[in-house]
């Protein structure tokens, strides 16, 4: 299971990124409330899931895409 860090107390739903193995409990539901979701596929299966924002096999691919995608200029 993920985990989801909430570094600002205003914090706004789309500026959060969350990380997780599990596609209904780490990307479903963030992404029911506007928080942006990276898919962790350690074991390399072949996954699909459409609601992901992206879809990484190590954590520091998913802090690669984070800074590419969402961190601001």
């Amino acid at each position: 299971m993920g985990c989801l860090i909430k570094i600002q107390a205003d914090l706004k739903p789309e500026e959060a990124v969350m990380i997780g193995g599990d596609a209904p409990v780490d990307i479903l539901l963030p992404k029911s409330l506007g928080i942006n979701a990276i898919l962790l596929n350690r074991e390399g299966r072949n996954l699909e899931c459409s609601p992901a924002d992206a879809i990484v096999n190590i954590l520091n691919e998913a802090v690669e895409t984070i800074i590419r995608k969402f961190a601001k200029a």
